[in-house]
C-alpha cells in the first residue's frame, strides 16, 4: 500500500466528511503511507509540514483527515491524535515518523 493522500489538520472532530473544525494552517499536505508486515500503516517519504497562520488563535491539533486531493476530492477517513498538539500563530507542525495506525476487521 503506497498510496498518496492529502492530510488536513483539525482542532476537533472532523465530522463525517472531514470538513469540520479545520485548523488554521496552510492547507492540506501530501503524505504517502505504507503498511508493514504487522499491519501497521505508517507514513513514508518526506514528513508533512504545516505552517499555522500567523494571525491564528492559540489552538490544539487533535485530529487529522485524509483526502484524495489537495482541495476538494474525496474524503477517505479521519484520524485521532494520541495527544493534542498545542500551536500558536506562526508555528510549524511536522507530521511524520511517529504517526501510525492500524485497520482491523476488514475483509477483502
Amino acid at each position: 500500500m503506497n498510496r498518496p493522500v492529502w492530510l488536513q489538520l483539525h482542532t476537533g472532530d472532523p465530522g463525517t466528511n472531514g470538513a469540520s473544525n479545520l485548523a488554521d494552517v496552510d492547507g492540506r499536505q501530501l503524505v504517502m503511507f505504507t503498511r508493514t508486515s504487522t499491519g501497521i500503516v505508517q507514513p513514508t517519504g518526506d514528513p508533512a509540514r504545516f505552517v499555522v497562520d500567523a494571525l491564528a488563535s492559540d489552538s490544539n491539533i487533535t485530529h487529522g483527515s485524509l483526502h484524495s486531493d489537495a482541495e476538494g476530492g474525496t474524503w477517505v477517513w479521519n484520524l485521532v491524535a494520541l495527544s493534542p498538539t498545542a500551536v500558536v500563530g506562526g508555528d510549524e507542525v511536522t507530521v511524520g515518523a511517529g504517526m501510525e495506525f492500524r485497520v482491523t476487521g476488514w475483509t477483502a
